[in-house]
């Protein structure tokens, strides 16, 4: 994510990962396969002028979401719906989220990539075939 001032370098750095089947299964069919877990980190960046040029890259970490792909909603509840489980975890955490009600805390962001299952796969380069 480039900041106020690009010049300046990125804001954030986002990570995403997920298991190879599920990239497999992504390109063979277009969809997230039930059962696929999404999980992106956001680190906050360092920049600096190199020889190379002005370079950003990952520091500290800010917080991790994680989906994970539930095509029947069998989970519904304020955590899971929309075809995904949803959380958020703060910094280094990894046992508790933050996320209390995801209508409230993911879909906001998530919304405008409805037709793409919730996710924008424009920052998965891998699903790409």
């Amino acid at each position: 994510m480039l900041g106020d001032d690009p010049e300046a370098g990125a804001k954030e750095l986002h990570v995403v990962y997920t298991q190879p089947e599920t990239v497999e299964a992504y390109r063979k069919t277009g969809a997230f396969p039930d059962g696929a877990v999404l999980l992106k980190d956001v680190f906050a960046t360092k920049t600096e002028a190199l020889t190379t040029g002005t370079s950003s890259y990952a520091d500290a970490l800010i917080g991790r979401f994680i989906m994970v792909k539930d095509q029947s909603n069998k989970n519904a509840g304020p955590l899971w719906g929309d075809g995904w489980g949803w959380a958020y975890y703060e910094g280094p955490e990894t046992r508790k989220t933050v996320t209390t009600d995801y209508q409230q805390d993911c879909l906001g962001c998530h919304e405008p990539a409805r037709d793409q299952d919730l996710t924008y796969v424009q920052g998965y380069p891998i699903l790409k075939n």
